[in-house]
């Protein structure tokens, strides 16, 4: 039986960086887990320069990074994270960062519970 609790968000802004971290305590066969969203942005302009949009999962009092979206290395692409601790990269082709971030924190907020299944399964990617 799965329970689930509120988001709770706190919005961090000031000189074209925001950062926004979404908390959320679920319960799963009567363990309680606790999973949060990270996004942060470096903006100019409007326009995103870099950014980080990761969900993590508090495992066995731990916090686990299970997919992270970014623009380290110079593009912007997807860490599928695996429990053995391989790292699958995927590439993203978007027209801008702007949309690349945009897509990462729908894709997160929208698919979080399937990527938190598949890393306590071991499949992801």
């Amino acid at each position: 039986m799965e329970n689930y609790d509120s988001p709770k968000r706190i919005l961090v802004t000031g000189g074209g960086v925001f950062s926004v971290h979404t908390s959320v305590k679920i319960t799963v066969n009567n363990k309680e887990l606790t999973l949060t969203l990270i996004n942060y942005a470096q903006k100019d302009k409007g326009a995103i320069l870099e950014f980080v949009v990761q969900y993590e999962a508090l495992i066995s009092g731990e916090w686990q990074p299970i997919v992270r979206y970014d623009t380290a290395h110079g593009f912007a692409h997807k860490d599928i994270m695996k429990p053995d601790g391989e790292v699958i990269k995927q590439p993203l082709y978007f027209e801008s960062y702007n949309l690349a971030f945009t897509y990462a924190t729908i894709d997160l907020k929208a698919n979080w519970k399937k990527y938190r299944e598949d890393f306590g399964r071991g499949d992801q990617g």
